[in-house]
Formats: structure tokens, sequence, C-alpha cells
């Protein structure tokens, strides 16, 4: 696992990178709420997105069947609590 995440952030990201077919995002959030989670290409086109409510702590999600999208640069947007960090992540075959 590399650490992704914004220094100044209330919680932070911690992604595969780079990632293959699924996307194992682990998540530290400082109290529980929802978390927002998007995967965009680099035109700015939304892949997936889900929305998920998360306990204090660290918790774990998995993004399934990406192995289709072409290899290069992609884009995790997460948003808690009116705050987003973004990480550049690489998709490889």
């Amino acid at each position: 696992m590399i650490a992704l995440y914004n220094r100044n952030a209330p919680f932070k990201v911690n992604a595969v990178n780079p990632f293959k077919e699924d996307l194992k995002i682990n998540i530290f959030l400082p109290n529980e709420g929802n978390v927002f989670i998007s995967l965009y290409d680099i035109f700015g086109r939304m892949i997936t997105k889900k929305n998920m409510q998360f306990s204090k702590g660290t918790s774990q999600i998995t993004l399934n069947d990406l192995g289709s999208l072409s290899p290069g640069m992609y884009v995790l947007r997460t948003e808690f609590n009116n705050k987003i960090v973004q990480n550049k992540l690489f998709k490889v075959n």
C-alpha cells in the first residue's frame, strides 16, 4: 500500500497504486460518517462512484471490475464532511 493523502485533510486515504482489476482503498476517519468515493479518467469523466457509511477508524472498500479500463492515469476523489482529497492513480494491465 502506498499512502496517498492530503496532510491537511481531516481523514486519510490509502490506495493500492498502481491497480489492475480491483482498486483497494483504506480510509481512516476521525469519526463516523458518509464518504463519497468517485473515480475519474483524465478527461474528467466519472468512471464509478460509491456513497458509503463508515465507522470511526480504518475501513476498507474495493472498487471492482475495473479491468476493462485503459491503462493510464485516473483520479480518485474522496469526500468526507465537505472536505475533499484527490489522488492520482495508475491503471496497468
